[in-house]
């Protein structure tokens, strides 16, 4: 009986679409999702309770610690590892297949987020993020494999409206409970929780991440096997004229009888998907130049070679632009949300609303919800106006929104945070699905996990830098009584979003880009 309900609950699905093992993916992101979001109105918090005034080589602001400054660097603690390891990740799951690479996320997520808890002086915490961040692949798996599981381009949009929604959801409750549980007032008479007010924040992440371990070992369906067959899609592979890789390779393998290998084996598919001559012909392992005048290559080299062979011939003008309008949206989220919990917490001498935990986090959580507005209505507008033209409406309700808060805030502080608010979580809603979609439909379904990992390591190359160079600009804004600078960025950053997308290549493919 318990195989049948298994098996059952497995293979549920809606209009085709397998909903069930949709929602079951969605569980594995759910824990990293809700820690960051828990962690964002707490950054500034972390950094005042760790870094202490009378600390031997810290940087000053005044007669004070950079606060600013070290609750950046959180945060690129965090993003820094994310850097190298989601293409490792992203690539990994292309080999072995996605639920083995989202086990081990689960894992590593779970022993950083518990790190980061115990923790009680500023470099274990760094530490703890650095873990978290080192395993904080799971949203790059699961975008891959959402791709897997959507055949056409409705059931994408669809799957992908879904991984907004929990993305949304879970931001909304981080943004609350990170508030909550940050608040010191709660653990007074707890010694151990009063010196380590974020444990219990903390450790509610390690027990979402232990319950999605269970989940995945009982019901997760392998969307591929070893063979990179994928289960569950008919028809031929999805863009597969268009796919990047259809080059010629640097290096040719030689064949024993006179024909070469199709590309394909070079990039890690050992069965290939357009094979029309026998594996026995073939003598593995052997190259020879090719007219662009490589040498060979030593065996114990060849897997990285082919690995960082498969990265550049991924790269084109189609793969290049989403991956950039990506990286640009990366930076503009990020400016904005490392600056709008210094700004929420800082004093009203430095400009600043003087706002606590509880109250810092309700602003983020503002955003968050309108996010998960957008989301849910990103699948009718995307029908409508198409992918591109609804990231470029993103983009243009960010531009000026994110000057609301720091502009106003003096003024009618709750009223310009939640008009900011509304347009930012509806622009960011719309534009973050919209440039997912169109990474995915760059390339064919084999290679979703590389270029999404590509995808996100230039992102968190932004991300590792935007915190830092955010709380060391609003440093400066404070010192010279303009707060309103680093906010300055973030919409310069979303401007050149928008000018970006009119250099996208239009094509027709699964979801064309509707431009």
């Amino acid at each position: 009986m318990a195989s049948t309900f298994s098996d059952r609950f497995r293979s549920s699905s809606f209009n085709g679409f397998p909903m069930m093992q949709c929602i079951l993916l969605l569980t594995n992101v759910l824990p990293e999702v809700l820690i960051h979001h828990m962690l964002v109105p707490l950054y500034p918090f972390m950094a005042r309770t760790l870094i202490s005034p009378t600390s031997q080589g810290i940087v000053m602001a005044g007669d004070k610690p950079a606060y600013a400054y070290y609750a950046g660097l959180l945060q690129s603690a965090y993003f820094f590892p994310t850097i190298f390891m989601t293409i490792v990740w992203g690539t990994a799951s292309d080999k072995v297949g996605r639920k083995p690479i989202l086990l081990l996320g689960l894992v590593g997520y779970c022993t950083g987020t518990l790190c980061l808890g115990l923790s009680t002086q500023y470099w274990l915490a760094a530490l703890g993020l650095s873990i978290s961040g080192a395993f904080a692949a799971n949203t790059v798996v699961a975008k891959g494999m959402i791709g897997e599981l959507a055949s056409d381009d409705q059931s994408r949009a669809w799957g992908y409206s879904m991984y907004g929604v929990v993305f949304g959801a879970a931001g909304i409750v981080g943004s609350l409970l990170g508030g909550l549980l940050g608040d010191k007032a709660l653990f007074q008479g707890v010694q151990f929780l009063e010196e380590r007010p974020y444990f219990v924040a903390c450790a509610l992440g390690a027990v979402l991440a232990l319950i999605g371990i269970a989940l995945d070992i009982q019901f997760l369906r392998e969307a591929h096997d070893s063979s990179h067959s994928y289960q569950g899609l008919t028809g031929q592979d999805f863009g597969e004229e268009l796919d990047p890789l259809d080059e010629s390779f640097i290096m040719e393998p030689v064949a024993s009888s006179g024909s070469k290998l199709p590309h394909d084996h070079l990039v890690g598919d050992d069965e290939g998907d357009d094979d029309d001559s026998s594996s026995s012909d073939v003598v593995r392992g052997k190259f020879k130049p090719s007219v662009h005048g490589a040498t060979a290559v030593p065996a114990f080299l060849r897997p990285m070679v082919q690995f960082f062979r498969s990265c550049w011939r991924l790269l084109s003008i189609r793969t290049i632009m989403p991956m950039l309008l990506y990286s640009i949206y990366a930076l503009s989220n990020s400016i904005y949300g490392t600056s709008l919990p210094l700004l929420a917490s800082a004093s009203h001498e430095a400009g600043g609303f003087g706002m606590g935990t509880g109250e810092t986090g309700a602003a983020v959580m503002t955003t968050s919800i309108a996010k998960l507005g957008a989301k849910i209505l990103f699948y009718p507008v995307q029908r409508r106006f198409g992918t591109v033209w609804t990231y470029r409406i993103g983009c243009l309700l960010i531009i000026p929104a994110v000057l609301l808060p720091p502009i106003f805030g003096q003024i009618s502080t709750w009223p310009a945070l939640i008009a900011a608010a509304c347009f930012i979580g509806v622009g960011e809603g719309w534009l973050y699905i919209s440039v997912v979609m169109m990474i995915t439909d760059s390339v064919k379904v084999k290679h979703l996990g590389l270029i999404h990992g590509l995808a996100g390591c230039m992102a968190s190359v932004v991300r590792t830098i935007g915190p830092a160079v955010s709380g060391l600009v609003w440093q400066v804004g404070s010192d010279l009584h303009s707060p309103w600078l680093v906010f300055a960025m973030a919409s310069l950053s979303a401007t050149s979003g928008f000018l970006a997308t009119f250099y996208m290549p239009s094509r027709e493919g699964p979801s064309g880009y509707a431009i």
